[in-house]
């Protein structure tokens, strides 16, 4: 197959044509993406002007909502009472590393692209000194399981723990005006990191829209929570990163008052012998040694069949909604990993990691308590807990699966658009079968 050249010889030109294709694709893809997050933006927040900015204008608005969100947080500190042994500047600067790596982590990018990003940012945007580099952070996030519970549950807003942001409520409980006005900040600060990177990165799939409108939704949970008086526990131990904290040192949890946050901490009950275990009947009538070796062996089938598990157990309408849905989904992303895995490899790490069996953790520790009815003060921060963790693995495994597919479906496209124009240069295509360019 090839072309006439005006010399009169063929050549082969499908190389060329795929290239072209390519090219053509990007802009029209390039053009109905502006159009998309336009309309997405204006019915988000009622008003689309940033969809239109450059990247240089991007980067402006980082800079001064990097400052504001700054300026509040230090307002807030300044003006009320740090519980003993939070040290704030370090959670700053974590914050500060979090909130860009996390969305940066949104896009998909290969990881020299994301180090090299996450370092761009903790020396040109946020000029942290006397802190951990963004390799050595990467290479603690996928290795030390401390470190990475610490990051996940600081600050993610997102996921259970928000100790962070149940921190700033605690301090701020003078001046809630102060507290809401970080959240506010906080969420158009997110809005203007993801349009720039968003123009630095171009990626094929949603994934960046979705952890949007999820942060949103959740620290809009956080002000209703706080508005209501929700009885939150605060253990400053949380808020310590692993990589700084002092065998030595002694938090003073006595000191705080009830008007905070933190769910109870659950032991792990004392591993019983295997004649003791045939006589234990659990009241939730969920298996746990069966549930905890499928955890032990980690991979997407063996979570699947810990989520029929609990699914014969006792919880929320809403939370078996979700485990419905990962039952569906699930085996979904494992035939898309399957399948293009030689052509594009989705990155499962710490969805497989931790994600996914601290997600299920805790829904078993809920199912036990349903049936066991503590207060209803424990009862419904864990059942908030669990249906924010299963959520938000619900979010996870849909990214991961429009990943795979945007990217397979965007050389698929190509390569047929290649092949048509090719095929039409030879007269061999009928303009009926032509693809569609809707």
């Amino acid at each position: 197959m090839g072309f006439i050249s005006y010399h009169g010889e063929k050549e082969d030109r499908y190389s060329e044509v795929l290239e072209y294709s390519r090219a053509r694709q990007e802009e029209e893809w390039k053009k109905s993406e502006e159009e998309r997050i336009s309309k997405w933006l204006k019915e988000l927040t009622g008003d689309d002007k940033l969809a239109h900015f450059n990247i240089q204008e991007l980067l402006k608005l980082i800079l001064s909502q990097y400052k504001a969100l700054k300026d509040s947080y230090c307002s807030i500190v300044d003006a009320g009472e740090i519980p003993s042994g939070c040290d704030t500047a370090c959670l700053w600067k974590d914050f500060s590393i979090d909130i860009a790596d996390r969305h940066i982590q949104a896009f998909h990018v290969m990881p020299e692209l994301r180090e090299k990003h996450l370092q761009t940012f903790i020396d040109k945007i946020f000029k942290l000194s006397g802190i951990i580099s963004a390799s050595e952070h990467l290479e603690k996030i996928g290795t030390d399981s401390g470190y990475r519970k610490y990051f996940v549950e600081c600050f993610d807003p997102t996921w259970t723990g928000r100790h962070f942001y149940h921190l700033l409520q605690y301090i701020g409980k003078g001046d809630e005006s102060a507290v809401e006005d970080f959240l506010e900040i906080y969420k158009r600060y997110t809005i203007i990191l993801n349009l720039y990177f968003y123009q630095a990165f171009r990626p094929r799939d949603n994934g960046w829209i979705g952890q949007i409108e999820a942060e949103r939704s959740a620290i809009d949970d956080i002000k209703v929570q706080y508005s209501r008086r929700a009885h939150i526990v605060l253990n400053p131990a949380f808020l310590q990163n692993p990589l700084y904290k002092k065998e030595e040192q002694v938090v003073n949890a006595s000191a705080m008052e009830e008007t905070t946050i933190v769910e109870p901490i659950i032991e792990e009950p004392v591993a019983s012998r295997p004649e003791e275990e045939a006589m234990i009947v659990p009241q939730s009538g969920l298996d746990r040694v069966q549930f905890k070796a499928l955890l032990e062996k980690q991979g997407i089938a063996n979570y699947v069949a810990a989520c029929k598990l609990l699914l014969k157990c006792e919880m929320p309408e809403n939370i078996r909604e979700n485990y419905e849905k990962l039952i569906e989904r699930m085996p979904l992303l494992q035939d898309a990993v399957d399948k293009f895995d030689h052509v594009y490899h989705a990155d499962l790490d710490q969805f497989d990691d931790y994600f996914a069996p601290e997600a299920l953790t805790v829904t078993a520790t809920l199912v036990e308590y349903e049936v066991v009815k503590p207060s209803e003060e424990i009862l419904q921060d864990t059942r908030e807990n669990v249906y924010q963790a299963s959520k938000k693995l619900l979010l996870l495994v849909n990214e991961k699966i429009d990943e795979i597919y945007k990217f397979v479906t965007i050389e698929t496209n190509a390569e047929a658009r290649a092949l048509e124009a090719l095929m039409s240069q030879d007269g061999y295509v009928d303009p009926e079968l032509k693809l569609r360019r809707d």
